[in-house]
């Protein structure tokens, strides 16, 4: 397997972020495979575009991960979205799982939609990125262990597992 990851600055000290992107064969060279983990802040997320276009010349992104909704991870993919054809996009989607996190919460002074309304709120980088993706097709899928279904080769998820994940969600509800 032959692949190249590109770690790109994104702010200083504590106030840094991660923008990465990487590009990669299975198949000695035939197929290449470019994907974006994290997006770092809007202006890294320039740069990530144009890294991708100048070093690895191509307009098409085959997978975009967000690995958690803080803005110096999130905010810089709705640019690679808007810039680069993105193929698939693998996030948590916690308004998603709606069903799962409103009973075990619920305080009887909440609805669903009150709840849901409230993640989206709280994550409102995330969201961006799915809507983004609704709106153009994309499809989106829940990067949890164990799910292969977004057939990217030579890719695994690790973790979280869905329950995993969910339990700091409804910790931090």
């Amino acid at each position: 397997m032959d692949y190249e990851i590109d770690f790109l600055p994104v702010g200083e000290g504590e106030r840094s972020g991660d923008a990465i992107c990487l590009r990669y064969t299975c198949d000695g060279g035939a197929s290449w495979y470019v994907g974006v983990i994290d997006g770092g802040t809007k202006d890294s997320g320039e740069q990530l575009f144009q890294h991708i276009r100048d070093f690895y010349q191509t307009e098409v992104v085959d997978f975009l991960i967000c690995t958690h909704p803080d803005q110096d991870h999130a905010s810089g993919l709705s640019v690679v979205m808007e810039e680069l054809t993105v193929r698939r996009v693998l996030m948590h989607c916690p308004w998603d799982y709606i069903d799962h996190i409103f009973m075990r919460v619920t305080a009887g002074r909440v609805t669903q939609e009150g709840l849901r309304q409230r993640l989206i709120e709280n994550h409102s980088y995330a969201y961006a990125i799915y809507e983004k993706a609704k709106a153009d097709k994309i499809p989106i899928y829940h990067a949890f262990a164990g799910h292969s279904q977004s057939d990217i080769p030579c890719l695994h998820i690790a973790g979280p597992t869905y329950d995993y994940y969910l339990n700091p969600v409804i910790n931090f509800l």
